[in-house]
């Protein structure tokens, strides 16, 4: 095609103005293509390390009231695991867990940290993105042991094989003291700041003085995680339509509890509304359906950073929840269902605005660029005369003069444009490997310490061609000039 090799022609004999246009195009290409990267990076990074904190991508807690009227963080419903079973088949796993504030002591030294208890057996979440730093797995995961941050060991003077106390509040509000043992640490700065302690399963439960088939939510895993909303929202009207009462739920479609088959007060939406700091340190209310305080309170307080701060909307919101219960009758249960999505809610809407500003600088970008390449070509049209004439002269049409600039726009474009993505993934892999500070504000955007560079080759399509057509727009004018030049006119002007 003679026109294309041409315009492929007139780009190369004109190296420095080609270079010029062609970088302002691949630097803005290469801002946006790594904003976009960091940005999906960080979003999955916040997604695993909320996964981590609340244990599993999809949380259905619930409170019963019990004989004395106390609403405690507690149930026992076979039924209701088989249930959310049959209600999410794609679900990697349904399983049972627990969670409480405790203050850990080692002789004179004390500090608030949460235990969660794990199914070692089935829990594979924890073995599969943990990196210990002292002790195994097998050891770690035996019963009285216990799994911590290495900073918080280091505060204790921590070894592994040392013993602690630990003091927690039963789910009926009783202090318990009981002892563990340091089985393995675990590197929390690489898990985004997380300051959970992991205890087996049934040594919370007992701790927690819960009967046998008892437990504090279901923790429920998926093989996507971004299905977590629109599978909650299946399970919230499923559970409601067999019986269960569930908070957000209208209350006459949930007219009976699970606990005593008998009807239960209208209550209000719980899902709530929470406020507090996404990023850094803040005194902020957890995720929360630990047990501390009289009466089984199911909120805890205290001064959290990294991913106990990004959850402090959803601690908030629970809060409210367990208002709610307040309502039930003797032995009736309310549950709540919650997603990484809506825990990690507040750095969302945080990398929402680092991507719109991402959008915006190219957006400025491409107008910089477009309007360059069009004063460019508008001197490109007046270098040209004589020889856009002398095309006229030997044959060329109109249509084909015109081909000649858009293709030579269109190569100019897609070769910065490409030319940006290439650069990007080097230099996106360059900012991965540097470390960064976990315990920061970006703390729980980082995976193991780093920023996740994740490149996405729809989107990268998606920019390039949005770059080639707003190039081409920015050149269809000194185009169509050119086009309409008569031989004899263009001859004559250059005379």
């Amino acid at each position: 095609m003679i026109e294309f090799t041409m315009a492929l022609r007139n780009t190369v004999r004109q190296p420095r103005r080609t270079l010029l246009l062609g970088g302002a195009i691949a630097f803005g290409v290469l801002i946006i293509c790594l904003t976009t990267g960091f940005t999906a990076g960080m979003e999955s990074a916040v997604q695993n390390n909320v996964t981590l904190f609340s244990g599993g991508h999809i949380l259905v807690n619930g409170m019963t009231a019990s004989q004395n009227g106390r609403i405690q963080n507690r149930v026992s419903d076979e039924a209701l695991i088989q249930k959310v079973r049959d209600l999410v088949p794609e679900a990697i796993s349904v399983s049972p867990t627990a969670q409480a504030q405790a203050t850990i002591v080692f002789g004179s030294r004390e500090q608030q940290l949460r235990l969660r208890g794990v199914d070692w057996t089935s829990d594979k979440l924890f073995s599969q993105n943990l990196i210990l730093t002292g002790g195994d797995w097998k050891t770690g995961t035996s019963d009285r042991m216990l799994i911590l941050g290495a900073q918080s060991a280091r505060r204790f003077g921590l070894g592994i094989g040392d013993s602690v106390v630990v003091r927690l509040s039963t789910a009926s509000g009783q202090q318990n003291v009981v002892d563990y043992k340091v089985g393995a640490t675990y590197d929390d700065t690489a898990a985004g700041g997380m300051t959970t302690v992991l205890v087996p399963l049934t040594d919370l439960l007992s701790d927690l003085n819960m009967k046998e088939g008892e437990y504090q939510a279901l923790a429920i895993f998926l093989p996507d995680a971004s299905r977590a909303d629109a599978v909650a929202n299946t399970l919230k009207s499923g559970l409601a339509k067999a019986g269960y009462t569930v908070a957000g739920q209208n209350a006459a479609a949930a007219a009976t509890s699970s606990g005593a088959g008998a009807n239960t007060p209208s209550v209000r939406s719980g899902t709530g509304s929470g406020t507090g700091s996404s990023m850094g340190t803040s005194t902020a209310a957890g995720i929360g359906f630990g047990n501390t305080g009289t009466g089984g309170q199911g909120s805890f307080a205290g001064t959290a950073s990294g991913l106990d701060g990004i959850t402090s909307g959803a601690g908030n919101a629970f809060m409210q929840y367990r208002q709610n219960a307040t309502g039930l009758k003797a032995g009736a249960s309310m549950y709540r269902i919650s997603t990484v999505t809506e825990l990690s809610g507040q750095m969302g809407t945080v990398l929402g605005s680092v991507r719109w500003i991402g959008g915006t600088i190219f957006v400025i970008m491409l107008l910089l660029t477009s309007a360059g390449i069009a004063n460019t070509y508008r001197m490109v049209l007046l270098e040209r005369t004589q020889e856009i004439g002398m095309l006229r002269c030997v044959g060329f049409r109109q249509k084909d003069v015109f081909k000649i600039f858009m293709m030579e726009a269109a190569l100019i474009a897609f070769g910065g444009s490409l030319a940006g993505i290439l650069v990007s993934l080097p230099v996106g892999l360059l900012v991965h490997l540097i470390p960064l500070n976990p315990q920061g504000s970006l703390g729980s955007a980082l995976a193991r310490g780093h920023l996740v560079f994740a490149p996405n080759l729809l989107s990268y399509c998606i920019v390039c061609l949005i770059v080639v057509a707003v190039c081409l727009l920015a050149v269809s004018g000194s185009a169509r000039k050119a086009a309409r030049l008569q031989p004899v006119e263009a001859m004559r002007k250059v005379a």
